[in-house]
């Protein structure tokens, strides 16, 4: 399993815990102990949230329960029967493109613009924190919207990742609205 791998498996397991990436639990995980009181343990209740043991049930307007999480990715599902957009160039012209989990927002995002003719989407990236625990923020702004998420990537190109999944839910909402169907 690749480095990359196993990254991805560590931070599926931490925003099933609820935890939402890998800074944020180092955070509640080991908080800075006060110089004036070096002995003080960390307390058992912050231990054991940071450890994602504690799980509230939240319940939608239908009455299912979710695990806080997950309920984004139950949108996340149903928009994917939404098309992405409709391809216009090269092989499959006229067919409808869905958005695809597993492959790069990023490089999704500019597949879109060339098969639109929309012009590339533009990033602003500014990054903050100690040198050794650096917090990325990143904006994407294409085809009039605009996407930031910040405070939560470990690079710069998990920033832009993040931003475009971001962007992806606008446009797949945008393309709901609009009444495009697969």
């Amino acid at each position: 399993m690749t480095h990359t791998e196993k990254y991805k498996v560590t931070s599926g397991k931490l925003l099933v815990m609820g935890t939402i990436c890998i800074p944020n639990y180092l955070k509640k995980a080991f908080p800075s102990v006060s110089p004036n009181n070096s002995n003080s343990a960390v307390p058992f209740e912050f231990s054991i949230a940071a450890l994602g043991l504690m799980v509230r049930d939240t319940t939608s307007a239908v009455g299912t329960s979710f695990v806080d999480g997950q309920e984004d990715n139950v949108d996340e599902e149903m928009s994917l029967n939404v098309p992405f957009y409709v391809k216009v160039r090269g092989k499959g012209k006229g067919r409808p493109v869905l958005y695809d989990p597993l492959k790069s927002s990023v490089a999704q995002i500019y597949e879109l613009a060339a098969q639109v003719g929309l012009p590339e989407p533009n990033f602003t990236t500014s990054s903050s924190g100690a040198a050794h625990l650096r917090s990325f923020k990143a904006e994407v702004s294409f085809n009039n919207l605009i996407a930031t998420r910040s405070g939560c990537a470990g690079s710069m190109k998990e920033a832009k990742e993040q931003a475009c999944k971001l962007l992806v839910e606008l446009i797949l909402a945008r393309n709901k609205d609009a009444g495009l169907t697969a």
